[in-house]
């Protein structure tokens, strides 16, 4: 420790040198001195750092060997998320399938899509799910183009798509559009869902035939005399022709 109060380290050496041979009392010493401060810094800096990468090391090697079980784990974690989406998506009953910009369908759809639009989306071309051919498939390929190129924004042009599948068997599948952005909010993908509205509107049918019906009584009621007068009429009529037609068969006899 210096005057100055400054602290460091210093190595010292001590050298005997004499002066003549055998005169010891003309003998001196040389005492060297050598501040090491630095290096004594230096060295428990390093000391430190080992000791940080030995346990960083350590520590990398219980990650390595736990990342087996850790990604079985994380996977097995992902796989029932994906079978618990699936069961949710297969329960509405609703066709749901992904296509992006090239118009090709992802591998992401559910059960019922194989009922409701009689296949697999997956791989196809959207145009080729929809089976849509002849004079309309060049405009909706434009339609497809115009979706991505978000010229007008994909869900006014949703409203100009595809509303309906053509099923074999005269289903009513009704379709809806709903598009997936990424964080830059472009339009990435598409979904597309197909409902089956047949039952709605045989009940839709009923109803209005049932309303019909319902209508018909209540004027009847309101005007029954004229309605049973008008009865009477075609009754009369009825025996009138067929009287007629009796005698014109006579004389044609």
């Amino acid at each position: 420790k210096s005057g100055k109060g400054q602290e460091g380290k210093v190595r010292i050496a001590i050298q005997p040198v004499s002066r003549g041979e055998g005169d010891a009392s003309k003998a001196f010493w040389v005492v060297l001195l050598h501040d090491v401060t630095l290096e004594e810094s230096l060295h428990r800096k390093y000391r430190q750092e080992l000791a940080q990468k030995e346990e960083a090391f350590k520590s990398l090697e219980d990650y390595s060997q736990n990342l087996e079980l850790k990604v079985e784990a994380r996977t097995q974690e992902l796989s029932r998320a994906n079978r618990t989406i699936s069961a949710m998506m297969d329960s509405l009953g609703q066709g749901f399938f992904v296509f992006g910009r090239d118009g090709i369908c992802a591998p992401i759809f559910s059960m019922a899509c194989k009922a409701l639009l009689e296949g697999s989306p997956d791989g196809r071309h959207i145009l080729d799910v929809l089976k849509i051919t002849g004079p309309d498939r060049p405009k909706m390929e434009k339609w497809v183009a115009g979706l991505f190129a978000e010229l007008l924004p994909a869900e006014d042009l949703f409203e100009v798509g595809p509303k309906r599948y053509l099923h074999s068997k005269d289903l009513v599948i009704e379709l809806a559009y709903r598009a997936i952005r990424n964080e830059t909010e472009k339009l990435e993908s598409v979904v597309v869902i197909a409902t089956d509205r047949t039952k709605e509107l045989v009940a839709v049918n009923l109803a209005e035939r049932e309303k019909a019906f319902a209508l018909m009584m209540k004027s009847y009621l309101r005007s029954r005399p004229q309605f049973e007068g008008l009865l009477r009429s075609l009754q009369e009529f009825s025996k009138d022709f067929e009287v007629a037609l009796r005698e014109r068969s006579i004389l044609s006899n």
